[in-house]
C-alpha cells in the first residue's frame, strides 16, 4: 500500500495583482504542502506541473524552493513530478536541475516505483503536437500503476485532451490519472480509471473561490474503488472578499 500526496499548479513567483504578498502567499502554499507531507509521513509528493509561474523565476523564488524540496529530502520523501505550460523552456527544464541536485524525479515513459505503485509521467504536449503522441510506456511489475500529467483532459471543464483515447492507446492500464493544469479540483471515473485534479494551491483569479488543497490518494485501499482512494485535504491560505458589482 502506498499513500502519496497530489499536488499541482503551485505557481510559484505569480505576482498577483502586482503584490510582493501575493507573491509570498503562493511560496507559502507550497511550504504548507511540504508541511503536511512530513507530518503525514507520506510514500511521496506527487507534482503534476506548473510548479512555477513562469520559465523565468527568480533567484528567491528558486531558493525557497530548493530549501522546501530539501526538507522533503531530509524526511526521506520523493519528490516526483512533470513540467507544465507555465515553466516549460525550450532547452533544460528546471525539474531536471531539481532532479541532478537529487531533490526530484522527472517522470517519464519508465516507471518510478514507490512502495507498490508504478508512477509515470506526461509533461504538458501542446495540443498541435498531440496527434504524433504515442502513449508507450515501459511495462511494470507493480500491483498498481499511476500516470501523472499536465494537461486539460476530459470530462472536465475547458478540456482538449481526449482522456479516453489516452487511456486505450497506452501500453500500461493505469489505475489513476492524477492530473494538473484545471485549477479546479475535480474527479471523475473514465474507462474504469479515476481521472482527478487536486486544484492550485492558491488562488491565482478571482474564479477560483473554493477552498484551495491537495489530494491525499491511498493505492491498495480494501473497499476503494480500483483500490485507490482519493481524499481532498484543504490548506489555509488567504481570505478574499468578494463583492459583487451591479
Amino acid at each position: 500500500m502506498a499513500r502519496v500526496i497530489h499536488t499541482a499548479d503551485t505557481h510559484i513567483g505569480y505576482r498577483q495583482y502586482h503584490s510582493s504578498q501575493r507573491r509570498e502567499d503562493f511560496v507559502a502554499a507550497f511550504e504548507a504542502v511540504v508541511h503536511d507531507a512530513v507530518e503525514s509521513n507520506v510514500d511521496a509528493v506527487l507534482h503534476a506541473g506548473d510548479l512555477f509561474h513562469d520559465r523565468r523565476p527568480d533567484l528567491g523564488d528558486l531558493l525557497a524552493t530548493l530549501s522546501h524540496l530539501r526538507t522533503l529530502e531530509e524526511a526521506e520523501i520523493p519528490f516526483l513530478a512533470v513540467v507544465g505550460n507555465h515553466e516549460s523552456t525550450r532547452s533544460g527544464q528546471w525539474l531536471d536541475l531539481f532532479e541532478r541536485l537529487g531533490l526530484a524525479v522527472r517522470l517519464d515513459d519508465e516507471p518510478t516505483v514507490i512502495e507498490d505503485v508504478a508512477f509515470y509521467g506526461l509533461d504538458h504536449v501542446p495540443e498541435s503536437m498531440r496527434p504524433d503522441l504515442e502513449y508507450e510506456f515501459t511495462s511494470h511489475d507493480a500491483a498498481h500503476a499511476a500516470l501523472v500529467a499536465h494537461g486539460l483532459f476530459e470530462p472536465f471543464a475547458h478540456a482538449d485532451w481526449d482522456t479516453a483515447n489516452l487511456l486505450s492507446e497506452s501500453t500500461v492500464a493505469f489505475d489513476a490519472l492524477l492530473a494538473g493544469d484545471n485549477h479546479k479540483p475535480d474527479r471523475a471515473e473514465v474507462n474504469d480509471t479515476w481521472v482527478t485534479y487536486p486544484g492550485s494551491t492558491e488562488r491565482a483569479s478571482a474564479a477560483e473561490r473554493e477552498p484551495r488543497g491537495y489530494n491525499l490518494i491511498t493505492f491498495g485501499e480494501e473497499g476503494s474503488t480500483g483500490g485507490v482512494d482519493i481524499r481532498r485535504r484543504a490548506l489555509e491560505t488567504r481570505s478574499f472578499v468578494y463583492i459583487e458589482s451591479t
